[in-house]
C-alpha cells in the first residue's frame, strides 16, 4: 500500500490521483472541485462551501437527499419553501405540511386507556386560539365535538362536564335588543339570551320568540 506522509503544505491545482493512503498532517489546498470520499473517524471536517447529492446521517445508503431517519436532528430554525425563518422556529411557504401527530407543550402524548379518541393533535397546559378564523368540522356522520370526553356521545358533547362543580355550565351567546336587531342576518333554529327582557330566546324563522 502506498502511503504518502507530508508535514508541511501541499497545493494541488490540477489532477491528483492516489490509488493508497494520504496521511497529513498540515494545510492540503485543492482546486475548484472536489470529487472523492471522506471518511473521518474523529475530529472536525470545516469546508467553506459544499455542494452534496445526498446525505446520510447514521446510514451509509440514504434514501432522499438528506437521510436521518434514524438519529436526531436538533435546529434552531428551519424554513421549508422559503429563504428566511422571520425568527420563527417551523416556517412553510407554499408548501403542505403533514404530521402523523403534533403535541403542544408536551414530550407525551396522553392516551385514553378507556377507548375513546384522545387525538393526534394535542395542546397540553396552555390554552388553543383561533383570531380571525374558525374551528370546524365537516359534515360526516362521525365528526363530533365532545367537553370533558374523549368519546363524545352526540355531534355537540356538553354532557360530561357538570364534574367540574365550579364552572359546570354553558353561556349562550348574550345580547341585548338593539345588539339582536342589528344582527347581520338570522338562521331558523338559533337561540340566545336577551339582556333585556332576561328571557332565553329562539328564532322561528320569522322573530324572535321566548322560550319561557
Amino acid at each position: 500500500m502506498a502511503v504518502l506522509q507530508q508535514q508541511e503544505e501541499i497545493c494541488i491545482g490540477d489532477n491528483l490521483s492516489v490509488d493508497g493512503d494520504i496521511t497529513y498532517t498540515g494545510t492540503l489546498t485543492l482546486g475548484d472541485v472536489l470529487s472523492v470520499n471522506i471518511y473521518a473517524s474523529s475530529g472536525i471536517s470545516t469546508f467553506t462551501t459544499l455542494q452534496i447529492n445526498e446525505v446520510g446521517i447514521g446510514t451509509d445508503d440514504p434514501i432522499e437527499n438528506i437521510d436521518a431517519q434514524g438519529s436526531v436532528a436538533l435546529f434552531n430554525g428551519v424554513g421549508i419553501g422559503t429563504t428566511t425563518t422571520l425568527d420563527t422556529g417551523l416556517r412553510i411557504v407554499g408548501k403542505i405540511a403533514e404530521f402523523e401527530s403534533v403535541g403542544v407543550g408536551t414530550t407525551s402524548l396522553y392516551n385514553d386507556t378507556s377507548g375513546g379518541d384522545a387525538g393526534r393533535l394535542q395542546v397540553h397546559g396552555t390554552s388553543l386560539s383561533v383570531h380571525g378564523g374558525t374551528i370546524v368540522t365537516d359534515d360526516s356522520p362521525s365528526s363530533a365535538i365532545g367537553f370533558g370526553t374523549f368519546a363524545p356521545r352526540s355531534i355537540l358533547d356538553f354532557g360530561r362536564v357538570g364534574a367540574a362543580a365550579s364552572i359546570g355550565f354553558m353561556i349562550l351567546p348574550t345580547l341585548d335588543t338593539t345588539q339582536i336587531s342589528d344582527l347581520a342576518y338570522e338562521v331558523e333554529g338559533s337561540i340566545i339570551f336577551n339582556t333585556s327582557s332576561k328571557k332565553f330566546q329562539g328564532y322561528d324563522g320569522t322573530a324572535w320568540r321566548d322560550l319561557h
